[in-house]
């Protein structure tokens, strides 16, 4: 950004994997002004990880959308104007959201490896 920081609005992209869970707690030290906190649906909601995100992160919203996380996480990422994605990825690889956002992101992206 031109005259702010990476982190003055961040895209919490999360599932209920473990690596989305070792990054919510990363993401809560990170000086973000603002958090959007974007849940792909694929099959059906996890309240209580919605809950726990919210409750777990000031200045955040959270959004819950449904389609290929890797296309709703970029386009929510150009809509809301995001400084900077954040993705948890798998222990040995890259996991295919991941890759995609990474691929194809227009800013930074921090992928959070287990």
């Amino acid at each position: 950004t031109s005259n702010g920081s990476i982190f003055d609005r961040v895209l919490f992209a999360f599932d209920n994997s473990e690596s989305s869970q070792k990054l919510l707690e990363f993401i809560k030290k990170v000086p973000a002004k603002e958090i959007i906190a974007l849940h792909v649906m694929e099959e059906e909601i996890d309240a209580d990880l919605i809950l726990k995100v919210k409750s777990e992160l000031e200045n955040v919203k959270v959004m819950i959308k449904t389609g290929k996380p890797h296309k709703e996480i970029l386009k929510t990422a150009e809509t809301y104007n995001a400084t900077m994605i954040a993705v948890g990825s798998g222990k040995d690889e890259l996991g295919s959201t991941a890759e995609m956002v990474v691929r194809h992101a227009k800013i930074p992206v921090l992928v959070y490896k287990q």
